[in-house]
């Protein structure tokens, strides 16, 4: 159990930042409980973490839990907090055999639920999910899950504007490795969703890694995502807000490489070129965010901006790492960036937009890190 609470003070500027925030949006229409201040000077809040069950000992480990935050918390100084004004509620139980068998040398299986909703009421998810991992006698190792999501509430959707009621939606993941000890070894990262208005999104992710000795190491992993959704927010032009279908296409490419030249000086290297096109169509009005039937929730809208894109991003660094003396250490850095941005283009052509990448100029940066270690 955790018990939590903050405190704030600031200008009366400050302040209204904080309740605008994506955390808050204390400005929505349709927030009851909420109303934005403009002269407030101080904010309190309060949060909590109960969790109560078995984590240790035995194949049966099961756990309900429940987590609150009230509106006005904020830890965003000293942490990270994506969203306040949340109470849920979980339980979870698993099962796991370590003993190995004619087939398995171990796995577990899980299964989740979970009920989300706010001090207003507004409910923000009902599901579950249920998931698996296990690791062959010849170590090799393959998992997987299937998530269900219910209808619900979104509170952020329109960024300050009322709540939209959104689909359910289900959602599987999976993978697989080789054995890990070999010098060559193999994987795959996956995962694909489909809510029940029929739009989804599908990433697959191989990775290749070598190891042809315990100085040097390899990775490569390519990664590509499909993604169709049919409400992005778009604009906010005198209270109506705009949502449109985008299809968007991911493309990125991660290399890793690590070289132990001596125990006191190594070298490593990394390097990803990305690239995201995202093509936009049937933009329209949000008029009845909470209708029952999808499509009664929007209207036709003529909007005149094109708002496609086309973003490409090459980053790469070099590190040396020298250790002149027990706990003292040289570091020197290399790194380049190269970012284009092309606005009202979503066509995705992965030929075109890598040789665009790899020509263009970029930024170079060399940099000197020096640590001494002083024993008094």
């Amino acid at each position: 159990a955790s018990i939590m609470g903050s405190h704030l003070r600031g200008s009366e500027e400050a302040m209204l930042e904080l309740q605008t925030s994506p955390a808050r949006y204390y400005q929505r229409p349709d927030a009851t409980h909420l109303g934005v201040d403009s002269s407030l000077t101080h904010m309190n809040g309060f949060a909590a973490n109960l969790w109560v069950g078995k984590f240790a000992g035995g194949h049966w480990r099961y756990g309900l839990g429940y987590i609150t935050r009230t509106p006005g918390f904020e830890a965003n100084d000293i942490g990270y907090m994506q969203d306040a004004d949340l109470n849920l509620v979980a339980f979870w139980a698993g099962y796991r055999e370590f003993e190995p068998g004619r087939i398995l040398r171990q796995y577990s299986i899980n299964c989740n639920v979970w009920d989300v909703w706010n001090y207003g009421g507004d409910m923000f998810g009902i599901g579950g999910n249920v998931n698996f991992w296990a690791q062959f006698l010849n170590y090799w190792s393959c998992y997987g899950g299937i998530n269900r999501n219910q209808p619900s509430q979104s509170n952020a959707l329109l960024r300050g504007g009322p709540s939209v009621l959104r689909p359910g939606n289900i959602s599987s993941w999976h993978g697989f490795n080789t054995d890990n000890r070999k010098s060559v070894t193999f994987g795959y990262d996956g995962n694909y969703s489909r809510n029940d208005e029929g739009f989804y999104s599908f990433r697959m992710s191989p990775r290749l890694t070598i190891r042809p000795s315990g100085r040097f190491d390899m990775t490569i992993r390519p990664s590509y995502l499909i993604d169709r959704k049919d409400m992005q927010y778009v604009d906010e032009i005198g209270g109506s807000y705009i949502l449109g279908h985008l299809d968007t296409r991911v493309l990125s490419i991660t290399t890793r490489l690590n070289y132990t030249i001596t125990p006191e000086m190594s070298l490593q290297f990394y390097g990803m070129p990305f690239i995201a096109a995202g093509d936009y169509s049937n933009l329209r009005e949000v008029v009845s965010p909470h209708a029952a039937e999808y499509e009664d929730r929007f209207a036709p809208y003529d909007y005149a901006d094109n708002p496609d894109f086309n973003f490409k991003q090459f980053r790469t660094n070099l590190v040396f790492r020298w250790e002149y003396s027990p706990g003292s250490t040289i570091f020197l850095v290399w790194s380049r960036g190269a970012t284009d941005f092309e606005e009202e283009y979503g066509q995705f052509k992965p030929d075109r937009d890598l040789k665009r990448l790899f020509t263009m100029a970029g930024d170079n940066t060399f940099a000197i890190k020096i640590n001494k270690w002083f024993n008094f």
